[in-house]
């Protein structure tokens, strides 16, 4: 048998003392009851059944190979929820023992607050919770979010993306201003994200938004050190602290290479979007890559719970 990276998840699940069946692209495997009778799924891909023994909500996941390196997860609904190049994120979606790295600004005091109690929930979650009167990311259109956005944002602990399209859209309600060289800079990056939310919607249609995500990284030396450049390219004046966190259960979750992204804001090619949102490394052994993740994440790091249970926080 060909060693492929479903050769690999298997084996780490096996370990953990998880049991998995492969299947090839085109095997027939899945069977279910409902009103219309029994219904029996084809592979798409070459597919891992796994069976998680009640260790997470849904009895089974399958794993399928959608490229030679790339892994994508849905569980009995068949709706996907996760994708990535790491067979630990797969197993970690039983597990939940894998620590992440987030960078918090960390003179944001709404940012404090919810350290303060070990917890950080992204933008749609807080929606969901008490938001409803407002419009959600995944279900605003383009149009709406491109000339209407600024008339309900958020305004929680939005992703920087996600603040770009709202100033973008105010902007655009101005008439015929002429715009200082500081808005210009701002439309050109709130139409970037747009285009990113576009190509989302088209080509992966289930990933976490980047303008509602969670941007966590793995626990790496590489993951630090792109990190800090990345603050030190930043203009804005902020406190960065890198924290650990863990998931706290998968809503869903994509790897992507940032590099595409950066690539694309100088060079506008069409490729870059479909590379980005199929999670294809933007050379050979990439060290730029982050998750977009959509859900809640738990401090992981007890240094740094004590540090936030320490601070006072004001949010008056």
């Amino acid at each position: 048998m060909t060693n492929t990276k479903l050769n690999e998840l298997g084996e780490l699940l096996e370990r953990i003392d998880i049991a998995s069946i492969l299947f090839k692209k085109g095997d027939i495997y899945y069977t279910s009851d409902d009103t219309r009778g029994k219904i029996d799924w084809a592979c798409e891909f070459d597919t891992l059944y796994i069976q998680t023994k009640k260790k997470i909500n849904s009895q089974f996941l399958m794993a399928e190979l959608i490229n030679d390196d790339v892994l994508r997860v849905f569980d009995h609904s068949r709706i996907h929820f996760c994708q990535t190049n790491n067979i630990e994120d797969v197993k970690n979606i039983i597990t939940c023992d894998k620590f992440f790295l987030h960078v918090v600004n960390e003179e944001d005091n709404y940012s404090n607050f919810f350290l303060k109690y070990g917890v950080f929930i992204t933008p749609s979650i807080v929606h969901f919770l008490k938001d409803l009167d407002k419009p959600s990311i995944y279900s605003c259109s383009l149009e709406e979010m491109k000339y209407q956005f600024y008339k309900n944002e958020i305004g929680f602990m939005s992703p920087t993306g996600y603040r770009y399209v709202v100033l973008a859209s105010k902007l655009r309600n101005k008439g015929n201003e002429i715009l200082a060289s500081e808005d210009e800079g701002i439309l050109k990056r709130g139409e970037i994200e747009l285009k990113f939310e576009e190509a989302r919607r088209l080509f992966c249609d289930w990933a976490p938004s980047r303008l509602s995500a969670l941007y966590l990284m793995d626990n790496s030396y590489e993951s630090k050190f792109n990190l800090g450049n990345m603050f030190r390219k930043s203009s804005s004046k902020q406190t960065p602290y890198i924290i650990e966190f863990k998931l706290a259960g998968l809503i869903r979750l994509i790897k992507v290479d940032y590099r595409w992204y950066e690539e694309y804001s100088n060079n506008p090619n069409e490729e870059y979007l479909f590379n980005y949102w199929s999670s294809l490394p933007f050379e050979d052994k990439s060290t730029t890559w982050e998750y977009l993740y959509e859900g809640g994440v738990l401090m992981a790091n007890q240094k740094q719970i004590d540090y936030f249970n320490d601070k006072k926080i004001d949010l008056i």
